[in-house]
């Protein structure tokens, strides 16, 4: 574990969907650390939400849908996205051929002999992988690669490389979280409706590869199942957000 997230100056008429924005301006609620070194952030994004940010953490979020639309959606069901991520971890040198035998692939391959692990949920736009065995670097080709593969989002990416960290949703949307508003003696207030469950973000639905988990990342992989409800147990009715 070396380098912190690098935290760039924002720059003004950056947008979401463009580059993003430096994570810099979010209010910074936790810090994550192993062995003394910090491992991750969690801030408050400017919609509410809190937000993981780790970068060497690969966190790879996955949108379903047409994609003959421009909304940044490259695969249509989670069949054809998990059998992409089997693909990938199962022969890595189909998203590594445009290196040849460069040293930079041999030195990546050489680090990655231990098969790939991803931890596999289910969202309320698609799906979310976590890889648990390899340490990664937001920025470099090889992951932007790897993530294309795969059919992440470019605007995703390109967050990723500006960032210079990975990031993923810890908490809902507020606008999907199912709510109507009451009033009671001349008073009123937000209450979640009733019969709609517990909404979360995140569902854990299998594991592809090896389900080892590096020490470093016990911390972080704890925030986000526990944060997120992924681990919810299955008699508690929930909706995802």
């Amino acid at each position: 574990m070396t380098d912190t997230p690098k935290r760039r100056q924002d720059k003004p008429g950056w947008a979401y969907d463009i580059e993003g924005y430096a994570i810099a301006q979010e209010p910074l609620l936790r810090t994550i650390k192993y062995s003394g070194k910090e491992v991750g952030i969690v801030t408050r994004c400017r919609y509410d939400a809190e937000v993981l940010n780790a970068p060497q953490m690969l966190f790879i979020d996955i949108d379903l849908g047409d994609p003959r639309y421009e909304d940044g959606c490259f695969v249509k069901t989670e069949k054809e996205a998990l059998d992409g991520l089997r693909d990938a971890v199962k022969s890595p040198m189909k998203w590594l051929p445009k290196y040849g035998f460069s040293i930079e692939r041999d030195q990546w391959i050489d680090r990655h002999r231990r098969g790939l692990g991803f931890r596999v949920y289910r969202t309320a736009g698609g799906l979310r992988y976590i890889c648990t065995t390899h340490q990664w670097r937001a920025g470099r080709d090889f992951e932007d690669d790897l993530m294309r593969f795969v059919y992440t989002d470019y605007r995703y990416r390109r967050i990723c490389r500006s960032q210079q960290t990975f990031r993923v949703r810890l908490t809902p949307k507020p606008w999907r979280i199912r709510q109507e508003y009451i009033e009671h003696f001349g008073r009123g207030e937000w209450r979640n409706k009733s019969g709609e469950g517990i909404a979360r973000t995140a569902k854990y639905v299998t594991t592809v590869g090896s389900d080892m988990v590096l020490p470093e990342f016990g911390d972080l992989l704890s925030v986000h199942d526990s944060t997120t409800l992924a681990l919810m147990d299955r008699g508690v009715k929930t909706y995802l957000a």
